[in-house]
């Protein structure tokens, strides 16, 4: 009996996590970076004006729900918030997004143009390390209902040295715990049976 017990309760929890794990990779929203890392460069942009293509990471956001009441998103550098947003319906600005980093000689700063060239345009700071820009929608009761999904960036003197990321670290932990779970309740039934 308490093999059973073990069983059940060994393929009850493996499935939560593999389903909340499919959950979330299913999600419709998602965001992704290209590249993962960036250099700081030694440039002077203007406002209008993108950098080298090199320097630029291009943040896409497709899988928006033209039927919720707010779009949100928020941008981080080394986990502190650097801007946040909440607008009214399907935010095409934030569909895509292009965002550089200069050294000294341009005090440091990164730049974030919205959408397009010349859209929307601000400076931050610049902090070395993961940034991270995600994004969800919510109703009008606030309760998020698409999303949220993040995609990473790192900024660094050299993308060499730097540190590789694993998008989405939470969901696959949640995925392969699923399906390591489900492994051992095979083997357990495996077993059971010879």
């Amino acid at each position: 009996m308490k093999k059973h017990w073990l069983r059940g309760m060994l393929l009850g929890v493996s499935l939560a996590l593999f389903l909340a794990g499919g959950v979330a990779l299913a999600q419709g929203l998602s965001i992704t970076v290209d590249p993962a890392c960036i250099e700081c460069w030694n440039g002077t942009p203007g406002l209008d004006v993108v950098p080298p293509a090199s320097f630029i990471a291009e943040f896409v956001a497709t899988g928006f729900n033209p039927e919720q009441v707010y779009t949100c998103g928020r941008m981080t550098a080394e986990g502190e918030i650097m801007f946040e947003f909440c607008s009214g319906g399907p935010e095409e600005g934030i569909g895509t997004a292009y965002l550089s980093a200069s050294c000294p000689e341009y005090a440091n700063r990164v730049f974030l143009w919205m959408n397009e060239v010349g859209g929307l345009y601000s400076e931050y700071d610049l902090v070395f390390g993961e940034w991270s820009f995600r994004v969800w929608q919510e109703n009008r009761s606030h309760v998020v209902t698409n999303g949220p999904v993040t995609a990473h960036l790192q900024i660094a003197r050299s993308c060499e040295q730097a540190a590789e990321f694993v998008p989405e670290p939470g969901t696959i932990a949640l995925l392969g715990s699923g399906l390591a779970g489900l492994a051992g309740y095979a083997a357990l039934r495996w077993r059971a049976r010879s």
